[in-house]
């Protein structure tokens, strides 16, 4: 029986390759807070070895609203992942799955008169625990998903550059130019 099971899992398998991971582009929301103490908000779009380019557009599909800023000038950076969904759906599965086990454990202790109470009291403990478990994963991965970036000691002449390299990584044009090459 197990063998058959197994070749039918194989069997049912696209033929297509699949692919460990999705090639897709995150887009970070950047504050900027200059030596003079303004500050920028937006996307963080690309940077140049003299500049940083800020898209303050609301989103993508509204346009582009460039705006340059010297990287001399930069004081501090918080960078963040634009969308939290990953994290709350990751603490919804975790909460219904958690308040799913304590019910049907607790269940033998105190058994339902029929099958149907037993049914609508899982599916809203579940559901209480999936609510529960993506506010908390919300909460908590914007928390952990943020990331402050300071120029290291101004005096020095590849301060610029240093803070180039940091930032490099998560901009949009350099992930663009990454997954441009990766894919054939």
């Amino acid at each position: 029986m197990r063998y058959y099971a197994l070749v039918l899992l194989f069997a049912l398998v696209p033929a297509y390759t699949l692919q460990a991971q999705k090639a897709q582009v995150d887009i970070y929301k950047i504050k900027v807070v200059t030596v003079v103490g303004n500050r920028l908000y937006g996307t963080l779009e690309a940077v140049s070895e003299n500049d940083l380019i800020i898209n303050t557009a609301d989103n993508r599909r509204s346009g582009n609203r460039l705006n340059r800023l010297k990287l001399s000038s930069v004081k501090r950076i918080v960078l963040r992942r634009r969308s939290g969904q990953k994290s709350a759906v990751q603490g919804a599965i975790v909460g219904g799955l958690a308040i799913g086990y304590v019910v049907v454990n607790s269940t033998p202790k105190n058994p339902f008169r029929s099958p149907v109470l037993y049914g609508v009291n899982l599916a809203l403990a579940v559901a209480g625990g999936a609510a529960g478990g993506a506010i908390l994963g919300n909460s908590i991965s914007s928390s952990l998903s943020r990331k402050v970036i300071r120029p290291h000691n101004r005096d020095r002449e590849d301060a610029n550059e240093h803070l180039r390299r940091q930032l490099e990584p998560f901009t949009y044009s350099y992930q663009i130019d990454v997954l441009n090459r990766i894919q054939p």
